[in-house]
């Protein structure tokens, strides 16, 4: 039996007294999710809706940010398109990661310049704006700049930017965020990824990125992703779960035109479940009620993986068609473009930006034959006509190409938008030191008429000159010969303008840059089109097979540049020698440039007329949630074929 002792004095408790510091290492410190975080936190500076970070503007980022502070995930890649919220979410995973998992940390861009522009404008007054990151501030200003940012608790982050080895190496990393990843050279995103080693088991890695192509490392990451996730969206109608596709936005038949979807209502979105019409209104609720649903609407995408019960790495996939900044009638108006003129430019933007879809890979250069432009030759005039030229011909320009044994002329006419009249090609044999040939050239230019329907005679407005070979000097000499005459140089650089701002060349002439690549990209649109209009090309019968040979010379293909990043690049055929015709068909082009002729005024000069086309009537808004139930679409709607 154990002796009682209660009926003792009680000694008194003991007190202590803690300091501020010390309590606050030992108050219980609550984690909230991402997205919690961001909710009651965040404030967002540079947005078309700056101040504090709310949830609603962008529900379908929620998942993601909940995705990244889950304890077993170690690795999130984000794919998309354009402004669908990626760098916000980046910085918003970047903010929690300061306040409830600090360490070293490196953020990464594509540039020096972007990198600058993203802490100052971005990165650091959220740090200054939101409280839970102001309390982290230290009394030190240089713990705070363009390259380091450096918090009380221990969270240093770092800005590098893919072309900078050095700014990769040398440090341990916890937290590594990397944007634009397909910009990157192969070799910088290894070495960025190799950093975090030491963090193996504790580590963060987000890669986001707007889809490029079939082989970007953003899309190809879903298929070393242990789990890809797609976003559900619920009909507010019908309350239907669905994905959102391209093939669901409809608009009135007979539309063709971009222009005519500007006016709000043209074009909707379908419910592939009801046929009900959705506005964006709709759209917002349909994807606000998604992230109210399990998982906060990401879903994991039955592509053939075994399903990981805790998943360390997650690929997400964000169309823009979520986003309330994007509107249906943008993306049609995108579609219908790449029918008009299918360029790459036009395809880039429609498939990456508006779509969040690598570019197909037939579009990188679809092979055009010859055989299919040379049966389209012509006869300009019907036979007796005393006339060369149609009436929507407007004005003529012509280039020059210099070779090491003659020269080689072709001229053009325009008319608007930019449907043009090839004139044939004119060779002068002999070689470019010699002057004769260059004085066949003037007289040629000079004297050279063709008779318009309207019964005007048109001559050659200007000429381009090739300088890019081995006789500069005698292509600068003649350019002085006459103010229509314009000494040009090639410049195979992707993202040159079709024609620069004139320079000064060694002989003292204004020397005009070619940008052939884009200048490329736009002809191979127009010679798919196949209805005369605008950017037909015609082709008259003294164009031989050869020319349409070299006309069709060249195809372009994805290559990456000296420093690893993806570039559109235009190469000879296999097969292929010469490619003169198509060289001069992109001088023409940039002389037209060049002169920016106003084709209403020459039109209304030259007794020509002009028909402008009928915009369609206002079409009807969109059906409200109110409305009752369509049985079947109705007359005149037409959507488009998902792609995946």
């Amino acid at each position: 039996m154990q002796d009682d002792f209660s009926w003792l004095p009680q000694p008194d408790p003991h007190q202590f007294r803690l300091y501020p510091g010390e309590r606050q290492v030992m108050r219980r410190k609550l984690t909230r999710s991402g997205s919690e975080w961001a909710q009651g936190e965040r404030v967002v500076h540079v947005s078309p809706l700056p101040g504090a970070w709310d949830n609603d503007t962008a529900p379908q980022l929620v998942g993601i940010m909940d995705a990244f502070t889950e304890e077993h995930v170690r690795e999130i890649f984000v794919a998309g398109g354009s402004q669908g919220g990626k760098t916000d979410l980046s910085h918003n995973c970047w903010g929690w990661s300061a306040v409830y998992a600090p360490g070293p940390a490196l953020i990464v861009m594509q540039d020096k310049i972007s990198g600058s522009e993203v802490v100052n404008d971005r990165l650091i007054p959220m740090i200054r704006d939101t409280p839970s990151l102001r309390k982290l501030r230290t009394k030190n200003p240089d713990d705070i700049s363009l390259s380091r940012v450096r918090l009380k608790n221990g969270m240093v982050t770092y800005l590098a930017w893919s072309n900078s080895e050095g700014r990769l190496a040398s440090k341990p990393i916890k937290i590594l965020i990397m944007s634009e990843v397909d910009l990157y050279p192969e070799q910088s995103v290894k070495k960025a990824r190799a950093r975090t080693r030491a963090f193996r088991f504790e580590r963060k890695i987000m890669e986001e990125c707007t889809t490029s192509t079939s082989k970007g490392r953003i899309w190809l990451a879903q298929f070393s992703a242990q789990e890809c996730r797609e976003f559900y969206a619920v009909c507010p109608h019908c309350g239907h779960e669905q994905t959102l596709k391209f093939g669901g936005i409809c608009w009135a038949d007979g539309i063709t035109d971009p222009s005519d979807l500007t006016e709000k209502g043209s074009a909707w979105y379908e419910c592939e479940s009801c046929q009900k019409r959705w506005d964006e209104e709709d759209r917002d609720d349909a994807v606000r009620e998604g992230r109210e649903r399990e998982n906060k609407g990401w879903r994991r995408r039955d592509d053939g993986k075994p399903q990981v019960l805790r998943p360390s790495s997650i690929w997400h996939h964000v169309p823009p068609l979520l986003s309330q900044f994007v509107t249906f009638n943008e993306i049609a108006a995108a579609y219908l473009t790449t029918l008009v003129e299918p360029t790459a430019a036009n395809l880039k933007y429609f498939y990456n930006d508006c779509l969040g879809l690598p570019t197909p890979e037939d579009s990188e250069g679809e092979i055009l034959q010859e055989q299919e432009i040379y049966d389209r030759r012509e006869s300009y005039a019907p036979d007796g006509a005393k006339w060369d030229l149609p009436m929507a011909a407007l004005v003529i320009t012509a280039f020059a190409d210099v070779q090491d044994d003659r020269l080689e002329c072709e001229a053009r006419a325009w008319g608007i938008g930019k449907e043009n009249w090839g004139l044939g090609k004119k060779v002068f044999h002999g070689s470019p030191a010699q002057q004769d040939v260059w004085d066949q050239l003037h007289d040629y230019l000079q004297d050279k008429e063709w008779r318009h329907e309207s019964g005007a005679r048109l001559r050659v407005a200007a000429t381009g000159i090739d300088t890019g070979g081995h006789h500069s000097q005698e292509a600068y000499a003649f350019s002085k010969k006459s103010s229509r005459y314009y000494a040009c140089k090639g410049a195979n650089v992707p993202g040159k303008p079709l024609i620069t701002r004139p320079v000064k060349s060694k002989a003292k002439v204004p020397l005009y840059m070619i940008g052939t690549e884009g200048a490329k990209d736009s002809i191979h649109g127009w010679l798919s089109v196949t209805k005369t209009g605008p950017r037909y090309c015609h082709f008259t019968m003294q164009h031989d097979f050869e020319y349409f040979k070299e006309l069709v010379s060249e195809h372009a293909v994805n290559k990456k540049d000296s420093k690893g990043r993806p570039v559109r690049v235009w190469e000879v055929r296999k097969g292929y020698k010469r490619n003169e015709a198509l060289d001069i068909f992109v001088g023409t082009y940039a002389i037209l440039e060049r002169l920016n002729p106003n084709m209403e005024k020459l039109a209304l000069k030259m007794n020509v007329p002009v028909t402008l086309e009928k915009k369609p009537a206002r079409k009807p808004a969109p059906e409200r949630k109110n409305e009752p139930r369509e049985e079947a679409p109705a007359a005149g709607m037409r959507s488009r074929p998902s792609w995946r």
